[in-house]
Protein backbone atom coordinates (compact mmCIF):
# COMPACT_ATOMS: atom_id res chain seq x y z
CA UNK A 1 0.00 0.00 0.00
CA UNK A 2 0.92 3.54 -0.35
CA UNK A 3 3.09 5.14 2.38
CA UNK A 4 0.57 7.40 3.10
CA UNK A 5 -1.66 4.81 3.83
CA UNK A 6 0.30 3.07 6.89
CA UNK A 7 -1.10 4.95 9.59
CA UNK A 8 -4.52 3.52 8.70
CA UNK A 9 -3.08 0.06 7.61
CA UNK A 10 -4.53 -2.21 10.17
CA UNK A 11 -7.93 -0.40 10.52
CA UNK A 12 -8.38 -0.68 6.62
CA UNK A 13 -7.18 -4.12 6.93
CA UNK A 14 -9.53 -4.66 10.08
CA UNK A 15 -12.51 -2.76 8.28
CA UNK A 16 -12.36 -4.10 5.40
CA UNK A 17 -12.07 -8.47 6.95
CA UNK A 18 -15.39 -7.37 8.91
CA UNK A 19 -17.18 -6.80 5.76
CA UNK A 20 -15.57 -9.50 3.31
CA UNK A 21 -13.86 -6.65 1.53
CA UNK A 22 -10.59 -7.14 -0.71
CA UNK A 23 -8.58 -4.23 1.81
CA UNK A 24 -6.56 -2.93 -1.60
CA UNK A 25 -10.18 -1.58 -2.84
CA UNK A 26 -10.79 0.27 0.25
CA UNK A 27 -7.40 1.71 0.12
CA UNK A 28 -8.20 2.63 -3.20
CA UNK A 29 -11.74 4.69 -1.74
CA UNK A 30 -9.35 6.20 0.92
CA UNK A 31 -6.83 7.79 -1.71
CA UNK A 32 -9.50 8.51 -4.54
CA UNK A 33 -12.02 10.11 -1.66
CA UNK A 34 -9.83 11.80 1.22
CA UNK A 35 -6.23 11.48 -0.26
CA UNK A 36 -5.75 9.29 3.24
CA UNK A 37 -6.79 12.57 5.40
CA UNK A 38 -9.22 11.52 8.29
CA UNK A 39 -10.12 14.89 8.97
CA UNK A 40 -11.10 15.58 5.14
CA UNK A 41 -14.87 17.06 5.11
CA UNK A 42 -17.13 18.20 2.09
CA UNK A 43 -20.82 20.07 2.35
CA UNK A 44 -22.67 18.89 -0.72
CA UNK A 45 -25.18 21.83 -0.97
CA UNK A 46 -26.95 19.72 -3.61
CA UNK A 47 -27.50 16.26 -1.91
CA UNK A 48 -31.56 15.83 -1.41
CA UNK A 49 -31.49 12.22 0.19
CA UNK A 50 -31.61 12.21 3.60
CA UNK A 51 -32.39 9.74 6.20
CA UNK A 52 -35.05 10.68 9.16
CA UNK A 53 -33.16 13.26 10.56
CA UNK A 54 -35.87 13.40 13.06
CA UNK A 55 -35.53 9.80 14.48
CA UNK A 56 -32.11 10.28 14.08
CA UNK A 57 -30.12 13.28 15.50
CA UNK A 58 -28.26 12.98 18.91
CA UNK A 59 -30.87 14.37 21.41
CA UNK A 60 -29.51 17.70 21.83
CA UNK A 61 -28.77 18.58 18.38
CA UNK A 62 -30.98 20.53 16.24
CA UNK A 63 -33.17 19.09 13.06
CA UNK A 64 -31.64 21.89 11.11
CA UNK A 65 -28.32 20.88 11.94
CA UNK A 66 -28.80 17.00 11.46
CA UNK A 67 -29.96 17.92 8.09
CA UNK A 68 -26.65 19.96 7.29
CA UNK A 69 -24.40 17.10 8.67
CA UNK A 70 -26.17 14.58 6.43
CA UNK A 71 -25.14 16.54 3.51
CA UNK A 72 -21.42 15.93 4.67
CA UNK A 73 -19.15 13.57 3.68
CA UNK A 74 -16.59 12.86 6.64
CA UNK A 75 -13.60 11.18 7.12
CA UNK A 76 -11.20 8.61 4.90
CA UNK A 77 -14.19 7.35 2.93
CA UNK A 78 -16.08 10.57 2.94
CA UNK A 79 -19.02 8.86 3.77
CA UNK A 80 -22.27 11.02 3.36
CA UNK A 81 -23.91 11.62 6.77
CA UNK A 82 -27.42 10.42 5.50
CA UNK A 83 -25.81 7.32 4.08
CA UNK A 84 -23.86 6.40 7.29
CA UNK A 85 -27.42 6.79 9.20
CA UNK A 86 -28.51 4.60 6.66
CA UNK A 87 -26.14 1.97 7.76
CA UNK A 88 -26.75 2.71 11.74
CA UNK A 89 -24.70 4.96 12.68
CA UNK A 90 -26.01 6.82 15.55
CA UNK A 91 -24.45 9.98 17.25
CA UNK A 92 -22.72 12.61 16.26
CA UNK A 93 -22.15 12.62 12.38
CA UNK A 94 -18.75 14.76 13.09
CA UNK A 95 -17.59 11.12 14.61
CA UNK A 96 -17.18 9.79 11.24
CA UNK A 97 -13.84 11.77 10.89
CA UNK A 98 -12.68 8.81 12.88
CA UNK A 99 -10.47 6.39 11.03
CA UNK A 100 -11.94 3.91 12.90
CA UNK A 101 -15.80 4.93 12.27
CA UNK A 102 -15.31 6.50 8.88
CA UNK A 103 -14.02 2.76 7.75
CA UNK A 104 -16.49 1.20 9.46
CA UNK A 105 -19.48 2.86 8.16
CA UNK A 106 -17.81 3.62 4.70
CA UNK A 107 -16.74 -0.38 4.09
CA UNK A 108 -20.19 -1.17 5.62
CA UNK A 109 -21.78 1.07 2.86
CA UNK A 110 -18.94 -0.42 0.26
CA UNK A 111 -19.83 -4.25 0.86
CA UNK A 112 -23.86 -3.43 0.26
CA UNK A 113 -23.11 -1.85 -3.01
CA UNK A 114 -20.75 -4.35 -3.72
CA UNK A 115 -23.75 -7.28 -3.08
CA UNK A 116 -26.06 -4.79 -5.12
CA UNK A 117 -24.15 -3.86 -8.36
CA UNK A 118 -21.99 -6.04 -10.47
CA UNK A 119 -19.60 -5.40 -11.99
CA UNK A 120 -16.87 -4.00 -9.10
CA UNK A 121 -16.90 -1.07 -11.21
CA UNK A 122 -20.55 -0.31 -11.09
CA UNK A 123 -20.61 -0.13 -7.25
CA UNK A 124 -17.56 2.02 -7.23
CA UNK A 125 -19.52 4.12 -9.51
CA UNK A 126 -22.46 4.05 -6.85
CA UNK A 127 -19.75 4.40 -4.03
CA UNK A 128 -19.66 7.78 -5.74
CA UNK A 129 -22.90 9.07 -7.26
CA UNK A 130 -25.57 7.03 -5.23
CA UNK A 131 -26.63 4.89 -7.81
CA UNK A 132 -24.25 3.21 -11.34
CA UNK A 133 -25.49 5.18 -13.80
CA UNK A 134 -24.51 5.35 -17.30
CA UNK A 135 -24.49 7.82 -20.69
CA UNK A 136 -25.48 6.29 -23.73
CA UNK A 137 -22.36 5.79 -24.94
CA UNK A 138 -22.03 2.90 -22.09
CA UNK A 139 -19.54 4.62 -19.98
CA UNK A 140 -20.55 5.62 -16.09
CA UNK A 141 -21.36 8.94 -16.00
CA UNK A 142 -18.17 9.46 -13.09
CA UNK A 143 -16.17 7.48 -15.38
CA UNK A 144 -13.02 9.57 -14.52
CA UNK A 145 -13.58 8.91 -10.78
CA UNK A 146 -14.28 4.93 -11.39
CA UNK A 147 -11.24 4.70 -13.74
CA UNK A 148 -9.03 6.48 -10.60
CA UNK A 149 -10.28 4.03 -8.34
CA UNK A 150 -9.77 0.81 -10.37
CA UNK A 151 -6.37 2.17 -11.65
CA UNK A 152 -5.48 3.08 -7.69
CA UNK A 153 -6.87 -0.53 -6.91
CA UNK A 154 -4.69 -2.21 -9.87
CA UNK A 155 -1.46 -0.51 -8.58
CA UNK A 156 -2.21 -1.40 -4.76
CA UNK A 157 -3.10 -5.18 -5.73
CA UNK A 158 0.05 -5.27 -7.84
CA UNK A 159 2.48 -4.06 -4.72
Amino acid sequence: MPERLTPWRPLIQSASERHGLDPGLTAAVVLAESAAQPAAVRFEAHYRWLFKPESVKPDICSIETEVMLQKISFGLMQIMGAVARERGFQGWLTELCRPEQGLEYGCRHLAWLLDRFSPIEAAVSAYNQGFPRRGPDGRYLNQPYVDKVMNLYHRIKTR
